[in-house]
């Protein structure tokens, strides 16, 4: 059971509180000028790994060489690496090019409208599924990240664990039964909250638009939620790059299409055999041959 404590008085108020703050307070962003579907698609997409502020001269960049799903299915994915360049995480833009190629080839360019059918493309999971879904075509899903998993657990005053899966999928289906019409701008009015006022460290209560419903505040739980267990420490690996130079060409790789670096061109590089600490080759070490 979802460990919230709010009630009808209270969701009533999140629903006409949030979206009247978020008609006025929105950012302007450029993505926000517009429904079209193919836009939403690439914005939320970039946004999966990358703070908003960040990505959007990429963004203006990648429409700008891409205006349609048509160009971006007709470029090399070579091309669509490069336009991606500098945003990291580069299976989203192989994502990008391989769903493109489908919607051009299955929907005849048309982008799916219904979270059910988005969920069938790569690089679209449950939350890039419903943002498109709610935000260009209004339909009553969800999308559930981490802003919105922390202003809720506030708002309710819960202290579940957002990082364990259950009390993501229990989340989700308690915001989809507070949806009202306007599902799109209240999903992205509950995102624009945390992403500027109900921050994860130093939360803005005071000029908070829903602060006169939320239990944390209220109970002075605020700094203590949401709760998330620490994460497991990521294993690091050592690696040997070998750079191999002749006359006054230099020798590149693809790498496989998983794994490290997977995709994209680059050095020989393989994981250093354990046991071998004295003969680690540094990776700025270059290797000549004739």
């Amino acid at each position: 059971m979802l460990d919230i404590k709010i009630n009808q008085q209270q969701i009533e108020m999140l629903q006409t509180d949030l979206l009247k703050w978020f008609q006025k307070a929105k950012r302007d962003l450029p993505f926000r000028q517009t429904r079209n579907p193919y836009y939403i698609w690439i914005s939320e997409i970039m946004a999966q790994q990358t703070q908003i502020d960040t990505l959007i001269p990429y963004y203006n960049r990648f429409i700008a060489t891409f205006p349609t799903v048509f160009s971006l299915a007709q470029a090399s994915v070579d091309e669509v690496i490069k336009t991606w360049e500098g945003l990291g995480y580069y299976s989203r833009a192989r994502n990008l090019h391989q769903a493109a190629q489908i919607i051009v080839s299955d929907y005849e360019g048309n982008m799916p409208e219904t979270f059910a059918k988005l969920l069938k493309l790569p690089g679209i999971g449950p939350y890039t599924g419903g943002a498109i879904a709610s935000i260009a075509f209004n339909e009553k899903v969800s999308a559930v990240d981490g802003n919105v998993l922390r202003v809720i657990s506030r708002y309710g005053n819960s202290f579940d664990d957002i990082g364990d899966a259950k009390t993501k999928k229990r989340m989700t289906a308690f915001i989809e039964g507070i949806l009202p019409d306007a599902a799109g701008d209240f999903n992205e009015a509950l995102m624009e909250l945390g992403a500027v006022i109900c921050t994860p460290q130093s939360p803005k209560c005071l000029i908070c638009p829903i602060r006169s419903g939320c239990q944390s505040h209220a109970a002075g739980t605020t700094e203590q939620l949401p709760v998330k267990k620490k994460k497991t420490k990521q294993l690091t690996k050592k690696m040997e790059v070998g750079i191999v130079k002749q006359n006054s060409c230099l020798f590149f790789v693809r790498r496989p299409d998983s794994g490290l670096l997977s995709g994209l061109w680059s050095f020989p590089i393989t994981e250093t055999v354990a046991g071998h600490g004295q003969d680690i080759k540094k990776s700025s070490q270059k290797i000549s041959t004739s």
